[in-house]
């Protein structure tokens, strides 16, 4: 069940407040990712991202700072403080945007609803093991609705 349908709009930025940014409508996914990449831009052993279209996501100050991290991903950061802000690429053929959920300023709006990369995942760190999981992406909604 996706706990994120209430949500009319979300606000964030990063740690120096010099990139802030407004997400309207409700998440399409809140997921949990053990990648590598991800691990590697944030220095932590999992991440939580907010996917929303582009167009839901405005910038109110300053737009972060990006760099291309992989074929599929352009990473977003405040070029002042560092703060990582998002990463867009495409996701079942669409461009997406997914933005940290770390960078909200009320965290407790969203709450995560899968695991994207488990086979990835560290061995020694346990968190919602209730919540679907995958060994990559995770699917569509549409193919998740056709699982169940």
């Amino acid at each position: 069940m996706n706990k994120n349908t209430d949500q009319s709009e979300l606000t964030g930025g990063c740690y120096c407040g010099l990139v802030r940014y407004r997400i309207s409508g409700k998440p399409d996914k809140v997921a949990f990712c053990h990648c590598q990449s991800c691990r590697k831009i944030s220095g932590a052993p999992v991440t939580v991202a907010v996917m929303v279209r582009h167009e839901r996501l405005e910038y109110t100050n300053n737009q972060p700072k990006y760099f291309t991290s992989s074929k599929d991903a352009r990473r977003g950061f405040c070029d002042e403080c560092g703060t990582p802000v998002c990463w867009t690429g495409t996701w079942h053929n669409k461009e997406q945007v997914f933005v940290y959920v770390g960078t909200l300023d009320d965290i407790s709006k969203v709450h995560p609803d899968r695991h994207a990369f488990t086979d990835s995942q560290v061995p020694w760190l346990t968190v919602n093991e209730e919540l679907p999981g995958y060994d990559h992406s995770s699917p569509s909604d549409a193919l998740i609705s056709e699982q169940t």
